[in-house]
């Protein structure tokens, strides 16, 4: 595992890679595990909606090992990236503390911003509804998936205004 982080940080080095790593990306670093889980359970159910069609249950199987094998995927590279962050704080090149007194100083989020994510949450809940409500047996009609992924969306916004509000 050594050798794999001294090719990756030479390879880094050599890319010459000087800013420090996205929210995204010390999220991802920060829980490998989560994030393993969650890339393997995505992969194996796509996987297992490409296959269903083909009516054989060793189909369910390939997804299953092929979301196992993605998620162990990319369980190794959030470890990886967590210890290349880990050095680079060493050596002073990245400082997580520093980075998030910049991120708390930055500005909010403008109100058209605001509406503009929620317009494009909306319209990705409202597609993946109409994408798979023949298998949960809804009706398939473009008024019904608005209605769902409104309804999907104003509740996970709700629970987290009440998250927000709770001390």
């Amino acid at each position: 595992m050594r050798d794999w982080q001294r090719v990756l940080l030479t390879f880094d080095r050599f890319l010459g890679s000087k800013q420090p790593p996205t929210r995204f990306e010390v999220a991802m670093a920060r829980h490998p595990v989560r994030a393993g889980v969650i890339c393997g359970a995505v992969m194996t159910v796509l996987f297992a909606l490409a296959l269903s069609g083909s009516g054989d249950p060793v189909a369910l199987l390939q997804a299953a090992l092929t979301g196992i094998g993605v998620g162990f995927f990319c369980w190794a590279i959030c470890r990886i990236t967590r210890s290349q962050h880990a050095y680079y704080e060493r050596i002073g090149r990245f400082d997580g503390a520093r980075q998030q007194a910049r991120r708390a100083e930055a500005e909010t989020m403008s109100p058209q911003m605001r509406v503009f994510l929620l317009i494009g949450g909306w319209a990705v809940l409202s597609g993946v509804f109409w994408l798979i409500s023949p298998l949960i047996d809804m009706p398939r009609s473009i008024p019904w998936s608005a209605f769902f992924g409104a309804l999907l969306l104003g509740t996970a916004i709700m629970v987290e205004w009440i998250k927000r509000e709770r001390p």
